[in-house]
């Protein structure tokens, strides 16, 4: 799903390598966007994450900056 989601961005372009540039590995964004929802998964105290900018290279995802919010962990609903 973040990967068809890549392809849907104005910058999915720039991405592939338009404008003289190298190819981003568009799995690089994907495994960066996974390293994220572990840590909100892990910490259900995370309310809320910003990472901007994220370089995407050739060969990997560098988060130049990141940002979280802490809330009260969610409450369990019943079925």
């Amino acid at each position: 799903e973040v990967e068809a989601a890549i392809g849907e961005l104005k910058v999915s372009a720039v991405l592939a390598g338009g404008r003289g540039g190298r190819a981003a590995r568009p799995g690089a964004i994907v495994e960066a966007a996974a390293a994220v929802a572990e840590c909100v998964m892990r910490w259900p105290e995370v309310a809320e994450v910003e990472v901007n900018p994220l370089f995407v290279y050739e060969d990997r995802a560098v988060p130049v900056d990141a940002r979280s919010v802490l809330g009260p962990p969610p409450q369990p609903t019943g079925c």
